[in-house]
């Protein structure tokens, strides 16, 4: 009798993997580069929350964890429990609160497991959110509440309720948050002080004469009822999904308008094909979280977190130490990180602190880092360094994760579009599209990109040309392989006679000195030269006798172009401000020198 074999499944190479996510075309006639993998049209379209619903209860069938609280003494939340709670949580909106389509959810806390619930809960309705950033004060919860028409407040009780509490004591405040305010949902109410106590107590004697009303969060997922369909309400592909302001470095903060179809989008290149995961030596379970849910990034990891099943380690408090020790006890292989953390990881051995024998990836992204720092921390840590790029209103446009194919990254690239995106560089002056290796601004274009912005159709315009065309505001250049490297941003140019100084190659060279922390590059304004370049640096820990004003002055006059001198001269301070996403707070530096002059005539 022939014997019987088993046919063994031929596994695909990982070429022939790269090739699902990465084929790169090069229009020389137009210098456009195009990522031109076939789109997978084999289903119908399905909203967020349809797609959330599907893998949370897939996961809802196992023990795996879903959620961990870092600033809670490592408080765990199961898969199952999560998608429960944020059920009942939707159901008691939608029941007990006569929730609408129109309906607008806002939240105002810093990351922690009642967020992440009641963030899903309020996908599951259809309805749609926006995140105030956990940072902003009173003056920015107002305007935010009254440009959203934020009819649903999701606010955090022991950070937040204060600020709250302040605005409407203010009578122009309380006029805006309250124009279309009808429910409070207090979260986070463990533990709570007296003072919190009172604060709450206040809040509902202001409101006694509106129309708004208080719930708790604990109530909500204690008795709420199960939610019949997800969403509940009836979305179509280019319904709002969420609206993310912008940080606001020309004025006013914008709402970023993304549809389902734009996030759907953004995350639908993340690879969690079964082939991949298994070539791919950096998948693990825990993904640390330190990035705000307020922001359009913690938003974005906490979505695809999700859906391929991770378990999400909350963080508030993203000291690099606390990050590094959980790390190395978790065995971590990979580990996000700002450019603040890159620069200490450049400047110190923590590898004699802590076990990071585990650790092969870092991933970084949020502002330009100097070529020398990931340099150095690639071969100090032995660890593969991914430098990223992505914009609030266009997510994900661009990735560098060839390594997962035994690919090595460009040193200084921040990779090249995600399939269905296209990019080109413009020249500054007159918007002509430029060939490879010459600078201008960036340009996006593809299903990533956002919306627009919410009721400012003259802001819309002006970021999104008549082509679909987003322009980034960024500088940068692509090589011949369409891999694409960032210089600065425009707004950040420094106009010195008839050059325009880029801060970022500044910043670099005076980072390379040890003494050196953290630095900011600003233009001073000048009466006949425009501007003067002045560094703002913050000394390292035990240097402070030992590096002068007149040191850096002199290093860079002797080291870099005439145009980049620092005729502004170098101001030392304690403290360099840094956004929500640790990047350096650039406006914070312009209001600083906005308002002075310098006249001293200088070679």
């Amino acid at each position: 009798m022939p014997s019987s074999t088993t046919t063994k499944a031929i596994q695909p190479s990982k070429d022939d993997l790269l090739k699902q996510f990465i084929n790169i075309q090069i229009d020389n006639e137009h210098h456009i580069v195009r990522n031109v993998v076939p789109k997978k049209t084999n289903h119908k379209f399905q909203t967020i929350a349809e797609n959330l619903a599907v893998y949370m209860e897939q996961m809802a069938k196992t023990d795996t964890i879903g959620l961990i609280d870092a600033e809670r003494n490592m408080e765990k939340l199961s898969y199952k429990d999560w998608y429960d709670q944020s059920k009942r949580f939707a159901s008691s909106l939608i029941n007990e609160h006569d929730l609408i389509k129109e309906d607008m959810i806002v939240f105002y806390s810093d990351n922690s497991i009642d967020y992440a619930v009641s963030m899903i809960g309020a996908i599951f309705t259809g309805c749609t959110f926006t995140p105030i950033v956990a940072a902003n004060g009173k003056f920015e919860l107002s305007h935010q509440m009254k440009d959203s028409r934020g009819s649903i407040l999701v606010i955090d009780c022991k950070q937040k309720l204060a600020v709250l509490e302040s605005a409407l004591q203010n009578e122009k405040y309380r006029q805006d948050i309250l124009e279309h305010l009808r429910l409070i949902v207090l979260m986070n109410e463990h533990d709570i002080s007296d003072e919190i106590t009172t604060i709450i107590g206040n809040i509902e004697t202001i409101l006694k004469s509106s129309k708004c009303k208080i719930d708790h969060y604990q109530r909500m997922i204690n008795s709420g009822g199960n939610i019949t369909k997800i969403p509940h309400f009836t979305i179509d592909k280019d319904d709002h999904f969420i609206i993310i302001y912008t940080s606001g470095t020309t004025g006013i903060s914008k709402g970023a308008i993304h549809s389902n179809h734009s996030i759907l989008s953004s995350i639908g290149f993340q690879m969690n094909d079964e082939n991949v995961n298994n070539e791919n030596q950096m998948n693990q379970r825990y993904q640390i979280l330190w990035y705000p849910l307020s922001h359009a990034s913690g938003s974005f990891i906490l979505l695809s977190n999700t859906m391929n099943g991770r378990t999400s380690i909350l963080f508030i408090n993203n000291q690099l130490e606390r990050l590094l020790q959980f790390t190395a006890e978790n065995r971590l292989s990979f580990l996000p990180l700002s450019p603040k953390h890159a620069t200490q990881m450049a400047q110190n051995d923590y590898q004699k602190q802590f076990d990071l024998s585990s650790l092969k990836l870092l991933i970084c992204g949020g502002a330009k880092i100097p070529l020398k720092i990931i340099e150095n921390v690639q071969k100090k840590y032995h660890i593969l360094f991914i430098d990223g790029y992505g914009s609030t209103e266009f997510l994900a446009g661009l990735f560098n994760l060839e390594f997962m194919f035994g690919r090595m990254p460009k040193p200084g690239s921040v990779g090249r579009p995600s399939p269905g995106v296209e990019m080109k560089i413009i020249d500054l002056e007159t918007g002509v599209a430029l060939p490879a290796e010459k600078q201008g601004e960036i340009l996006l274009r593809g299903p990533h990109r956002f919306v627009g912005y919410l009721r400012n159709d003259e802001a819309t315009r002006t970021s999104i040309d008549s082509d679909g065309w987003y322009h980034t505001g960024d500088i940068g250049y692509y090589d011949d392989e369409g891999y694409l490297y960032i210089v600065d941003r425009i707004k950040e140019l420094i106009k010195f006679r008839e050059w325009s100084v880029i801060p970022a190659e500044i910043e670099a060279f005076i980072l390379q000195n040890p003494a050196v922390d953290s630095v900011c590059v600003v233009g001073v304004p000048h009466t006949v030269d425009g501007y003067h370049v002045r560094a703002y640096i913050k000394i390292r820990d035990g240097y402070q006798q030992s590096l002068t004003e007149k040191e850096i002055i002199d290093s860079v006059h002797d080291n870099m172009g005439f145009q980049k001198r620092l005729r502004g001269g170098v101001k030392f301070i304690e403290h360099i401000p840094r956004t929500s996403i640790d990047k350096v707070d650039r406006k914070y530096f312009r209001t600083l020198v906005k308002n002075e002059l310098l006249t001293e005539t200088v070679e």
